[in-house]
């Protein structure tokens, strides 16, 4: 759960899922938030090109992140999860 105001995070609490770890929720996971409120938060996809660090967009990201995976597990294939806010 979630507790902000104003668009800034100031609390997380573990969500309700007595099946898995019921109310408990680990000190780091539930202190580490100030990354979410910090100037230097990624909020774009972002691949390295030849000037280093490039902003495209989230299908290029994919693509690149599955090109740049391939042969890792070539008998289990590859997996790539990317969230956030997007509109492709």
């Amino acid at each position: 759960m979630i507790g902000s105001r104003e668009n800034v995070v100031y609390r997380q609490t573990a969500a309700r899922t007595t099946d898995v770890n019921g109310l408990w929720m680990c000190d780091y996971g539930r202190l580490n938030i100030h990354s979410l409120n910090s100037p230097g938060r990624l909020t774009k996809p972002l691949v390295r090109g030849d000037k280093g660090l490039e902003p495209v967009s989230w299908k290029q990201a994919i693509r690149q992140s599955r090109l740049g995976t391939q042969g890792v597990w070539p008998a289990r294939g590859t997996a790539v999860i990317a969230s956030g806010p997007h509109d492709e």
